[in-house]
């Protein structure tokens, strides 16, 4: 919930956040989704303040499976961030 929890992270890090998630929802309830997003976006600053060095990617409507669901989108954004690290 935006708490300190990944302060001793040393190494480079790519946290990929859903934000809002998409919940399978046949009816989407932007509520929830305000919520959801809120909540989302205190655990992404939480993490860039923490871990200074971290590359903190959010995507919109994206499950929080992102590498059964956006395999291709994961791979990329993986290779950039080991390319990177040369």
């Amino acid at each position: 919930m935006g708490g300190r929890q990944f302060t001793k992270i040393g190494l480079p890090a790519l946290p990929i956040f859903a934000s809002p998630h998409d919940t399978g929802a046949a009816m989407p309830d932007p509520e929830f989704d305000r919520f959801d997003e809120a909540v989302t976006k205190r655990q992404a600053r939480a993490f860039e303040r923490g871990v200074p060095g971290a590359r903190v990617l959010r995507w919109p409507r994206a499950s929080h499976y992102l590498f059964l669901t956006r395999p291709a989108d994961v791979i990329e954004e993986v290779t950039r961030f080991i390319a990177g690290l040369r």
